[in-house]
């Protein structure tokens, strides 16, 4: 059996059936399968870098936005105790000031 195809593909398509080789661009089903996950590892070598690099990325990103959701939660969270604490202080000077008007 001969295909030609993208080496990822080829491995995601065919991972039901016997393992396969690939030499030159041609894919032959043998039972070979060494050359294929040394082949795979030569791959993620070669996109290693770029890889890790984008990986990196998005975790600093993600932790970036996490962090961000919790100082605004926080900050959030007391302006509203300060908001609640000058509106009650507000409260009693103003029923302070009604009595000593009545009186």
């Amino acid at each position: 059996m001969r295909s030609e195809g993208n080496m990822f593909n080829l491995i995601c398509n065919n991972a039901h059936k016997s393992p396969v080789r690939i030499s030159g661009g041609v894919v032959k089903e043998d039972e070979d399968w060494t050359f294929v996950s040394r082949r795979l590892r030569e791959r993620e070598r070669e996109m290693g870098i770029v890889s890790k690099a984008g990986d990196w990325s998005f975790k600093a990103f993600t932790a970036g936005l996490g962090f961000a959701t919790i100082y605004l939660t926080a900050t959030f969270s007391v302006n509203v105790y300060r908001g609640l604490s000058w509106h009650n202080s507000q409260s009693k000077l103003e029923m302070e000031q009604s009595e000593e008007e009545t009186e």
